[in-house]
């Protein structure tokens, strides 16, 4: 037979990707890309094809807009491969998104899998015109032949290292690594999710500088490839951090994707954690060591903390909440920040990341500072903002705060000077 060489995704817990079972008497192999007690699906055969697809029916006329498929790579296992990124797995994701395009047409995939941005572009496949009617009305849309949304990895370990440090340039070149992509499809960009803070494609270097930062205010993952906890534990819970780091969730390119309970500053959760070890090991036996680091930012969120926020009960999670509900409702009002043209600027200091989003009605210059300290930020901005009035500008309205910020430009050295606080951003309509 063929040799399939493939890597474990958690050698700590298994030494295989197969698990023996007992039924009957009769002996059986089971196959498992990641835990044992997480047995994979067979989509090749037609009865759980069709249960797959009498399932996404169920959700999409119960209104669900996107499917998220976890670990697309591994799909199909053919013998004698890796079972990552096959040509069968390209071909699953197809049937599904034909099927979703002609029978429920509002609704999206979006597609996880710890890759490089290059490595993903296969899964968006190509743009295509679909038709189909609807209340006895043909209708025509754009949609990729495979997935319409991806996670981009990389945004999220470059957002991280460019916070920890205060230097913008990891984000700066994850930016410049970024293919385009398809004109129907889209990043879906993240701080956190249910899952670690994954380390595992970045730079030893980067590696270690986000672990050693962040792991004392959270819990290590896989021997320092990740590290689990919550953003406002990562964030020291500093609102002013917390809300930068969303100000740049939602002005980058791409799909912001807030992770529930992010929003009101919900903390590391220890005791969710020892409860699911303890179920963990009553269900699985000796499948598994029990202890899923993950499990501190999982967990239910008290009914009491959400709704205490919105009410300004707690100091810290209602000032949390304010913050971001502000953000999500400035973002709503600019089209730009969905569709607009993403253009990084020059600074002259490291810790202030800045650029521009614009397409034909708006313009809005995107300004941070990334440091603890106080900052007078000097950007190198376009000639047609420079020339605007002549120059004559001498303050722009900040949309997050409604405040006026006072600027120095220079026609001479095409520079504008202003003062910024620490961890501040700016929204400036230009």
């Amino acid at each position: 037979g063929k040799i399939s060489k493939r890597r474990l995704i958690f050698p700590e817990n298994t030494e295989n990707n197969y698990r023996e079972i007992t039924v009957n008497g009769k002996n059986y192999y089971l196959y498992h890309t990641f835990y044992p007690f997480q047995l994979d699906i067979n989509w090749e055969n037609p009865e759980v094809l069709y249960y797959m697809l009498d399932t996404i029916s169920n959700w999409a006329n119960l209104g669900i807009d996107i499917f998220r498929m976890d670990a697309i790579p591994y799909l199909s296992k053919e013998s004698g491969t890796n079972a990552e990124n096959q040509p069968k797995t390209h071909a699953i994701i197809n049937l599904l998104s034909d099927y979703i395009q002609l029978t429920a047409p509002s609704s999206v995939i979006q597609v996880e899998a710890c890759q490089t941005p290059k490595d993903i572009l296969p899964y968006f496949g190509k743009d295509r015109e679909v038709e189909t009617r609807i209340d006895n009305e043909n209708i025509k849309f754009k949609r990729t032949s495979e997935a319409q949304i991806a996670y981009h990895f990389p945004y999220m370990n470059a957002l991280w290292a460019s916070m920890v440090t205060g230097d913008k340039k990891y984000f700066i070149e994850a930016y410049k690594k970024t293919p385009p992509i398809p004109k129907s499809a889209v990043w879906g960009n993240f701080l956190r999710v249910h899952d670690e803070l994954t380390l595992e494609m970045v730079s030893p270097e980067v590696r270690n500088i986000i672990f050693e930062d962040l792991v004392s205010k959270g819990a290590n993952f896989r021997n320092g490839f990740g590290v689990s906890g919550r953003l406002s534990n990562f964030l020291d819970k500093n609102p002013n951090r917390i809300e930068q780091a969303f100000a740049m969730l939602f002005s980058v390119p791409g799909i912001p994707i807030i992770y529930y309970g992010d929003e009101v500053g919900v903390a590391n959760n220890f005791e969710n954690a020892k409860k699911q070890q303890y179920h963990r090991l009553k269900k699985t036996k000796n499948l598994s060591s029990g202890f899923d680091s993950r499990d501190i930012n999982r967990g239910e969120v008290p009914k009491k903390l959400f709704y205490g926020s919105t009410k300004g009960y707690y100091e810290f999670n209602s000032k949390v909440y304010k913050k971001i509900k502000n953000l999500i409702a400035i973002r709503k009002t600019l089209p730009v920040m969905v569709n607009g043209d993403f253009e990084i600027l020059k600074t002259k200091s490291e810790n202030n990341f800045c650029y521009i989003r614009k397409n034909k009605e708006q313009q809005i210059l995107v300004i941070n500072n990334l440091s603890k300290d106080k900052l007078i930020a000097e950007i190198t901005l376009p000639p047609n903002i420079i020339l605007k009035n002549n120059g004559h500008i001498t303050s722009l309205k900040n949309l997050i705060n409604g405040d006026d910020v006072k600027v120095n430009i220079s026609l001479q050295n095409r520079t504008m000077h202003l003062r910024i606080a620490p961890y501040q951003v700016l929204w400036l309509k230009l």
